[in-house]
């Protein structure tokens, strides 16, 4: 009996020093709220392209009509995984607002962290349609690159993020905050993991439709940013990830804002390189929402330094 209460007596310490680490300040919230809004505002600016399409294509518009028969399914699916990606990222926000405003607990908010995640899942699973065009040889959009980039997101993002909202979904009390971190801290690795991909396969992708010369002069700056700094995110996501096993939360969240900050600087050099080379106009196929986790990995690392300083 005496055991018993000393083990409860530990859990319970063990659930409050958990709770204590992870908790967030306010520069955290809001940078952390800015990468939502951010998302949601970029998401929302490829939603309106694809509803202009398919509103051209219901009218009998000649080229959207073309356009979405050459795609068939890719469209379809892509077009439902985008219109629940926003969805998901509304979810969110409203989650935070909750959380934060509202002083809701994450108990009663879960659902809709749920909702998000299966959300966001759903919109990596729409691109399965589109491995078919990418990767067929008699495709009129074969791009074997890309074809293989999307695979990669695809796998690295829709199961742990599945995982994780399973996790988030049967999360009842603080005892199980652990088991949640050390999903959600596999399911971010996988999520970099997609980041980084995705640009640069299109790197990739470019050079193999025009050689090595394109990254000439100028674009070299955006070339090694993408292939030489975004390495490093996944490299920091890994190290948090093992931190959060070894329960070593500090450290963990030390890692997990170096990481951020890496994909928010790459994405921040990519916006100036974009301008001065004036390709704008691929900032839609480019997450470049990321660039405000550029504040938000700075608030984390920031926010471990000041708890490190009051426990000295």
């Amino acid at each position: 009996m005496e055991a018993d209460r000393f083990e409860a007596a530990g859990t319970r310490r063990y659930a409050c020093n958990l709770k204590k680490m992870i908790t967030l300040n306010r520069s955290t919230k809001v940078s952390l709220s800015l990468a939502l809004i951010s998302l949601f505002l970029y998401v929302l600016y490829v939603v309106r392209g694809g509803y202009v399409i398919l509103f051209g294509y219901l009218a009998g518009s000649s080229w959207e009509v073309s356009y979405v028969t050459r795609l068939g399914p890719a469209f379809w699916t892509s077009c439902i995984g985008i219109t629940g990606r926003l969805i998901g990222a509304i979810f969110g926000l409203t989650a935070i607002f909750l959380l934060w405003a509202r002083q809701k607990t994450f108990v009663a908010v879960k659902s809709l962290v749920v909702a998000a995640l299966i959300l966001e899942s759903v919109y990596f699973l729409g691109l399965i349609p589109s491995l078919w065009l990418l990767l067929n040889p008699n495709s009129p959009i074969f791009v074997p690159s890309l074809g293989y980039g999307y695979l990669i997101q695809i796998l690295c993002t829709a199961p742990f993020l599945l995982a994780l909202g399973h996790q988030v979904a049967k999360y009842k009390e603080n005892s199980q905050q652990a088991r949640l971190l050390k999903v959600g801290s596999v399911a971010f690795v996988g999520y970099t993991i997609s980041l980084v991909t995705n640009e640069v396969v299109r790197w990739a992708a470019m050079i193999n439709a025009e050689s090595l010369r394109f990254i000439a002069g100028f674009r070299a700056v955006g070339f090694f940013n993408a292939l030489v700094l975004m390495p490093f995110a996944i490299i920091f996501a890994g190290i948090a990830a093992y931190r959060v096993f070894q329960q070593r939360y500090r450290s963990a969240t030390s890692w997990l804002g170096a990481s951020l900050l890496v994909i928010g600087l790459n994405y921040s050099i990519y916006l100036t390189f974009a301008y001065f080379v004036k390709t704008l106009n691929t900032l839609p196929v480019v997450d470049i929402w990321t660039i405000p986790l550029l504040a938000l990995g700075i608030a984390l690392i920031n926010s471990q330094r000041q708890k490190s300083a009051e426990l000295a």
